[in-house]
């Protein structure tokens, strides 16, 4: 049974979500900051959960991510997923997540999946090459360098190297980055 402040914990960290992009949070005033606040929520989480929490707690942290770094923030909620003790419930929806309206989701989403390293996420990372986001290509990307470091990803060449055209610098530096790693 989960306790009255942990829903309360959930509703709070749902009121702000998904967060701002970076451009907005910078412009913020430092007090009662969203990002502060959202640490806050974190710490109250992991306190609340000592460290184990309900699968019901995965979804409202993807949908928290916005599309940027969250100066740092965003990593302690990377973490906690990451603890997560039953990847067998984790992963999937992550996967699922990959398609999300908001492109924070997809994006950190992306990064999740990449660092677990596992080839059955291919799929999602090759999908959301075509996003219109920016930091959802870079990060899909991303993934698969990372799938790139553990298993032969040639097959991927062809994928990629249309995104050494793309509008974003990042995104053409990424891919780069990528088919030096898969032609090796």
């Amino acid at each position: 049974m989960l306790s009255n402040r942990y829903t309360a914990l959930v509703t709070e960290l749902q009121t702000i979500s998904p967060m701002p992009d970076d451009e907005i949070l910078d412009r913020l005033p430092l007090e009662a900051h969203l990002l502060d606040k959202l640490e806050t929520i974190l710490m109250a989480l992991q306190q609340e959960t000592q460290g184990e929490y309900p699968i019901e707690l995965i979804s409202p942290l993807l949908q928290v991510f916005g599309a940027g770094e969250g100066n740092e923030v965003y990593w302690s909620i990377v973490h906690l997923l990451e603890k997560y003790p039953k990847e067998e419930e984790l992963y999937p929806i992550v996967q699922q997540t990959t398609r999300n309206a908001n492109a924070g989701t997809r994006m950190w989403s992306c990064l999740v999946l990449g660092r677990r390293r596992d080839k059955e996420d291919e799929p999602f990372f090759v999908e959301r090459l075509q996003d219109e986001v920016a930091n959802v290509r870079e990060n899909a990307l991303i993934g698969i360098n990372m799938l790139a470091q553990r298993y032969d990803m040639k097959h991927l060449v062809p994928v990629v190297s249309p995104l050494l055209e793309d509008e974003d610098s990042g995104v053409r530096t990424e891919s780069a980055d990528v088919l030096k790693m898969l032609e090796d």
